[in-house]
């Protein structure tokens, strides 16, 4: 997954622009509200601690958020209705 962004600066902008359009694509592609509520509360809970620098248990919330992640892009991208340009491009997965 190479385009999730490696250093934090840019980590918290692009998991800005996932979670903005999370709730509307999420649920277009069969993510369930339950999931989408938890990936959101895991991204916040992720970007602020590397905002305020909180680096205990950042790495582990972090790894444990980016595999949720991972497994979202993924069942999306597998829906029938994905469309890489419609859904994709404008999360920042295509």
């Amino acid at each position: 997954m190479d385009f999730i962004p490696k250093e934090d600066k840019l980590l918290i902008q692009w998991l800005r622009n996932y979670s903005l359009h999370l709730t509307s694509v999420g649920a277009t592609l069969g993510i369930t509200p339950a999931e989408i509520a938890s990936l959101n509360a895991l991204i916040f809970d992720v970007t602020t601690d590397l905002i305020q620098g909180r680096y205990k248990d950042e790495n582990d919330k972090k790894d444990i958020m980016l595999k949720f992640l991972i497994k979202m892009i993924n069942k999306m991208k597998s829906h029938p209705l994905y469309n890489e340009y419609e859904h994709g491009k404008k999360m920042g997965f295509a």
